[in-house]
């Protein structure tokens, strides 16, 4: 697993190995923020933006993907790399 927080403290984000899902977890309000399958692999990278507003993964299926955190869907942000 692989994980990052948000710099005002109240998320934690972990990529998970196994399903290539990206978790994101309010610890203060006990609740997920996010539950989301984005990669076909392993989740190599989690990252937040500066802001808080957005998560990125990195997979090994050669794909970037990020998501705002508002309750959209998690969309790819970059091509895959060859």
């Amino acid at each position: 697993m692989n994980g990052a927080a948000a710099d005002a403290g109240n998320w934690i984000a972990v990529g998970s190995a196994e399903l290539g899902q990206l978790l994101v977890w309010d610890w203060r309000q006990e609740t997920y923020v996010l539950k989301q399958q984005g990669h076909s692999t392993h989740v190599a990278a989690v990252a937040f933006s500066p802001d808080g507003s957005q998560v990125a993964t990195a997979g090994d299926d050669s794909k970037v993907r990020c998501a705002m955190l508002t309750g959209d869907n998690m969309d790819s942000c970059c091509t895959p790399l060859s």
